[in-house]
């Protein structure tokens, strides 16, 4: 199924779902993640020394539930002021039905930031580039919780965060349904001013204020307009 739809500015989207892709249920709750050590500070970007793997792995069920620190990756899509966002899809374990980064994954244990960005792309929205074509922006310790389906969740991650540019009204995305729900287009500036609610904004992934400014400066290094 082929849908066009309509985003900021003149900007349309051709988007085909597919429910065969992705893993069913919206994740893969047995998926091993290695455990890594608290960051020395939760308020500030990672900077300097990288994060330190405590040695073990859980499955992702008891990494949320028992608020373990984890490895994940979130790559944000731009096309000059615009940036492509989604919505989650309502059978995640973490902020299920929220608008969310343009993609978004866990890195499995034993993988890297970088290849678990090109695997997301493809598996989540259809999307195959290359390695050179993600720009690496910056590392992000983040907490969010709360109830998902009935199960209390704290996730507590250490986000690569990537960004890559392409034209967004000529790229064909193929959503896997039990992933995402739907995809839009938000000015940059726009979800700026979403993130930096206290409350996540309209619906929002909630971030911390250190990753939103990261974001913005990220933004306005891009050429894109800086948010006001």
């Amino acid at each position: 199924m082929l849908r066009r739809m309509a985003s900021s500015g003149a900007s349309k989207l051709r988007v085909r779902f597919d429910a065969s892709a992705g893993d069913a249920g919206g994740q893969n709750l047995c998926e091993a993640f290695e455990l890594y050590e608290a960051p020395l500070r939760e308020d500030a970007l990672v900077t300097t020394t990288a994060p330190r793997l405590r040695g073990l792995t859980k499955p992702r069920s008891e990494v949320h539930r028992e608020g373990h620190w984890h490895r994940a990756v979130e790559v944000w899509i731009v096309d000059g002021d615009e940036v492509l966002a989604q919505r989650r899809s309502a059978l995640k374990d973490t902020n299920p039905g929220k608008l969310d980064v343009s993609c978004a994954g866990h890195v499995a244990a034993g993988a890297e930031p970088l290849e678990t960005a090109l695997r997301e792309l493809r598996e989540e929205l259809g999307v195959d580039v290359l390695e050179s074509d993600l720009r690496y922006a910056f590392l992000a310790p983040c907490v969010s919780q709360g109830t998902a389906n009935g199960v209390a969740y704290v996730d507590r991650e250490f986000i690569d965060v990537f960004f890559l540019s392409l034209p967004l009204a000529d790229t064909p995305f193929t959503v896997a349904t039990s992933e995402v729900q739907d995809l839009t287009v938000l000015q940059c500036a726009t979800v700026i001013d979403e993130l930096s609610s206290s409350s996540g904004g309209a619906g929002f992934v909630p971030k911390p204020p250190h990753y939103v400014a990261a974001l913005a400066d990220a933004f306005t290094s891009l050429h894109q307009t800086p948010p006001v």
